[in-house]
């Protein structure tokens, strides 16, 4: 399967990686990118240095991982045909943007990564146009399930998943960063701290998928009445953390709406 990417960064590389250890032979990759460190990483890697107009000729897919304030000038560039599948990673571009900036018609696939993609451990929200049909659906899962979790939403819904998707990973590492200061106030030592709680939350998240239990059950499977943890709950509570979080979560979404509605 021929393969085009156009922007080899981080997240474009990792789902291009992943697709060339899986899906297409490295002589079948073909990438387009300004960096010279991104073209040195790409030559190293066995896959062939391109252009917009190439990779619009020659793939059956095409990977389109730029900036949103780059993108119209590339999908000026770019002819494409129903054959092809363009898989989008440009953060709050919508479909129609894309349909509107390319010659032709093409089946258009808008996705929304986060960093753990980078691991082969992200959650990738989906949505399509109109001329992707089944087998494009399943193209694009089988392509983006090398590096996590898929699930496909409506396009009205891609703003309200930010935070609980694309943005999630900060959101945990403040988390964690906090606790990890608290230790260190306490008297642990940083590294020996860090380490610890990245164990912590490594193996609470590994009982949370493998066990089945809802996450409310998990939190008193582990808080004792009169103990310690259930101390630390109460603070929580009487801080009213639950609107806490979805305040953070109304303004991620609302800066998201913010800039959909620029695109």
């Amino acid at each position: 399967m021929k393969t085009g990417i156009i922007g080899y960064g981080k997240m474009g590389g990792a789902i291009c990686d992943a697709v060339a250890g899986n899906l297409a032979a490295a002589s079948e990759i073909y990438v387009y990118d300004l960096s010279e460190t991104a073209k040195s990483k790409a030559i190293k890697n066995g896959y062939n240095l391109s252009d917009i107009k190439e990779i619009c000729e020659k793939c059956d897919v095409v990977l389109l991982a730029v900036k949103p304030q780059d993108i119209d000038g590339v999908l000026s560039e770019m002819t494409l045909n129903e054959r092809t599948t363009l898989i989008s990673i440009a953060a709050g571009v919508k479909i129609s943007r894309i349909e509107k900036g390319i010659k032709g018609k093409a089946a258009v696939v808008r996705v929304m990564p986060n960093l753990a993609a980078s691991v082969r451990q992200g959650v990738s929200s989906v949505c399509f146009n109109s001329v992707a049909d089944e087998n494009t659906k399943e193209l694009a899962a089988r392509i983006l399930r090398y590096v996590g979790e898929v699930y496909e939403i409506d396009e009205d819904l891609m703003d309200a998943v930010v935070p609980y998707g694309g943005s999630f990973p900060a959101y945990l590492y403040y988390f964690l960063e906090k606790f990890t200061e608290s230790a260190v106030k306490n008297g642990i030592e940083r590294k020996t701290a860090e380490k610890m709680i990245l164990q912590a939350a490594e193996g609470s998240l590994s009982l949370a998928k493998s066990s089945g239990k809802e996450l409310s059950e998990l939190i008193s499977d582990v808080c004792s009445k009169g103990g310690t943890t259930i101390e630390g709950i109460k603070v929580f509570e009487n801080s009213d953390f639950a609107k806490v979080c979805d305040e953070a979560c109304e303004a991620c979404i609302k800066r998201s709406r913010k800039l959909s509605e620029n695109s």
